[in-house]
């Protein structure tokens, strides 16, 4: 039996739901009676502590991070980090640039000591750097999640995101959301409602708990789902949640991203035709159940921390 402490603070976000409560959940359905896995912080006991074979922890920076990892290491623990963002390029206008620019070298001391790197993308494992010890295990979906057909077409466009996305809706992307703005009959923006969403069509839907966001975006049934990303270095390693999203909901993904890698079922440009989008969904869905399989994933995630502890 494989002991295993999945380091967890206990909030509940976008973040945690596709790399850390999702994931663990289906891992510990999967692989009931070879692996055990306790949620804890990084104040667990030293005597607990003693009973595990490794750890999992979710993008750690911060100093007490950095005593944690250190004193697993020394307790002969292994140490899987999970990381979701390129924590070294984040934008200056992002909320949480002084925070990630503050412990920035901090988290690098963090990610040396680790035995593996789990990434949500190839972009992030080559930012990493140490390609033999760095593993991408990318954001996945049960296939029981996706819709067997994309939702009826009724001219429903939605953004999701929040303040610190406000960058990517400025510039070319406002004047590209100007030009099709009337050809939708509504927009919903969930979580955030930028300046440019002030036409009668637009409105803001917020949400707190994450499980309530796909509730909603999937009771709402957008038929296109808005990603505009700004051509910088921390989001060439963003991950295509807004596309696995977009077809959970019944819709595809638009975004200037399209054709990249993790983007290449997304379209570059705006419909309102439905034959394009079904079509566009269908291909969605496909790639997704071949390659963004959770039980698959998790596969990888066993094999990976069992080959720690060989």
């Amino acid at each position: 039996m494989i002991n295993l402490i999945v380091v967890d603070d206990n909030k509940l976000d976008g973040v945690s739901f596709w790399r850390n409560v999702e994931p663990f959940a289906a891992l510990r359905k999967q692989y009931r009676g070879q692996i055990s896995i306790r949620n804890e912080t990084e104040r667990v006991s030293v005597s607990d502590m003693k009973q595990a074979d490794a750890v999992v922890m979710f993008r750690p920076i911060k100093p007490d991070s950095l005593r944690f990892v250190q004193n697993c290491k020394m307790l002969g623990i292994k140490v899987i980090i999970d990381i979701d963002d390129d924590i070294w390029t984040v934008p200056y206008y992002h909320p949480a640039y002084m925070q990630f620019e503050t412990y920035k070298n901090t988290a690098r001391q963090i990610y040396e000591l680790a035995d593996v790197v789990w990434t949500s993308t190839d972009q992030l494992r080559y930012v990493i750097g140490d390609l033999g010890k760095t593993e991408v295990m990318q954001n996945a979906v049960m296939p029981e999640w996706l819709p067997d057909n994309a939702s009826p077409y009724t001219g429903t466009a939605a953004w999701i995101g929040s303040a610190g996305l406000q960058y990517d809706i400025e510039g070319n992307a406002a004047d590209w959301f100007s030009k099709w703005q009337d050809k939708y009959r509504q927009w919903l923006f969930f979580g955030y409602r930028p300046e440019i969403a002030a036409a009668a069509n637009c409105a803001g839907v917020p949400y707190g708990f994450v499980y309530e966001f796909f509730q909603q975006i999937t009771a709402a049934k957008p038929n296109v789902v808005w990603k505009p990303l700004r051509d910088l270095p921390f989001n060439h390693a963003k991950s295509n949640i807004a596309w696995l999203t977009a077809t959970m909901a019944g819709g595809v993904c638009v975004t200037n991203f399209a054709g990249r890698d993790g983007w290449e079922c997304a379209l570059p440009e705006f419909t309102t035709d439905e034959n394009e989008i079904y079509a566009a969904f269908h291909r969605s869905r496909n790639v997704i159940l071949q390659d963004y399989n959770l039980l698959e994933v998790n596969e990888r995630r066993m094999q990976s921390i069992k080959s720690l502890l060989i």
